[in-house]
C-alpha cells in the first residue's frame, strides 16, 4: 500500500509484519489420535538396563499401544516427552512349580505350571497328575497333582514302573500284598509280575461314593480305569482331578465310565 506523496515521493509500507501478527495468533491444533502429537518408538540415547530397551513417547501414547507384549516401567519426565525402559517377556524354559492361580484342581491336588520339557514327576517322581492342559502363558502346561506317600513296607510306590505314564503312580508290593488292601482310596489296575516274587501295579486315587470303582467296565485302555456310579453324580464331580469318557449305561440302573487322573 502507498501513502500520499510527499516532496515527490511515494512511501512502500510491508504487509509482512500484519501477515506475521495474524498467523501468531492462531494456535495449531491435532486430533487426539494424531500420532505427530501422539507418538511412541524406541529410542538408543535412553539407558535401561539389560535386557530393556528404551521407549521414548509424546502425548497420550504408550509403548504397548503398538506392541501389546511390552512389560514397560513407570514413565520418566523428560523435556515434553515421557522415558520408558520396556522389555518383552519370554517364558523361562524348562521350569515347573506351584502355581495357585489355578483353581481348577480342587482341595485334593496341588496345580503346577511347566514349561519345555519339564513335568511335576521330573521334581518329584511320587507326584500322581494329570494331563497337561495349555496353561496360563504361552509355551507352558498345567497340571493337576497330589503325592502319594508309600502305603506299607509291603507295597511302595516306585517311580521305576514307566509303563504308569504321567497319569497313574506305580506301586511295587510283595508277600500278596496289593496297594487297596491298605489304602482304599486308590483304583488300580491288574497286577503284573516283576520280579523276585513282587507284583506292580498302576495306581490312581479315587474315595468312592455313589461312584465306584469297576474292574468289570470293558474297553478301558491308556491308562483309564472303570468306574460305576449309581447316581447322577460322575466320578469327575466326585473327584476334579478325574478325566473320564462318555457314560455308557449299565446293568441294575448303573452308569458306568472309564478315567484316568
Amino acid at each position: 500500500m502507498t501513502t500520499p506523496k510527499k516532496n515527490g515521493h511515494a512511501r512502500v509500507f510491508s504487509l509482512a509484519p500484519l501477515l506475521f501478527a495474524l498467523i501468531a495468533g492462531c494456535t495449531v491444533t491435532t486430533n487426539g489420535d494424531d500420532t505427530t502429537t501422539n507418538h511412541c518408538g524406541f529410542d538408543s540415547s535412553i539407558t535401561c538396563p539389560s535386557p530393556s530397551l528404551g521407549y521414548a513417547c509424546t502425548g497420550a501414547a504408550r509403548p504397548a499401544d503398538t506392541d501389546a507384549a511390552l512389560s514397560c516401567g513407570d514413565g520418566i519426565e523428560n523435556g515434553g516427552e515421557v522415558d520408558y525402559c520396556c522389555s518383552t517377556p519370554t517364558v523361562a524354559q524348562n521350569t515347573c512349580s506351584t502355581d495357585l492361580t489355578i483353581t481348577s484342581c480342587g482341595s485334593a491336588a496341588t496345580p503346577y505350571t511347566c514349561s519345555g520339557n519339564v513335568t511335576p514327576t521330573t521334581l518329584d517322581p511320587s507326584q500322581n497328575c494329570g494331563t497337561g492342559v495349555p496353561g496360563p502363558t504361552s509355551g507352558t502346561l498345567s497340571y493337576c497333582c497330589s503325592r502319594t506317600e508309600p502305603i506299607a513296607s509291603a507295597c511302595t510306590v516306585d517311580p521305576t514302573l514307566t509303563s504308569c505314564g504321567d497319569v497313574s503312580t506305580g506301586y511295587r508290593c510283595s508277600a500278596g500284598v496289593i496297594p487297596t488292601d491298605t489304602d482304599p482310596t486308590l483304583v488300580c489296575g491288574d497286577g503284573v509280575d516283576a520280579g523276585n516274587g513282587d507284583a506292580a501295579f498302576c495306581c490312581i486315587q479315587f474315595t468312592s461314593t455313589t461312584c465306584s470303582p469297576d474292574p468289570d467296565v470293558e474297553g478301558c485302555t491308556d491308562g483309564s480305569y472303570g468306574f460305576a456310579c449309581t447316581s447322577s453324580s460322575t466320578p469327575e464331580q466326585e473327584n476334579q482331578s478325574l478325566v473320564c469318557s462318555d457314560p455308557i449305561a449299565g446293568q441294575n440302573g448303573k452308569t458306568l465310565y472309564c478315567c484316568s487322573q
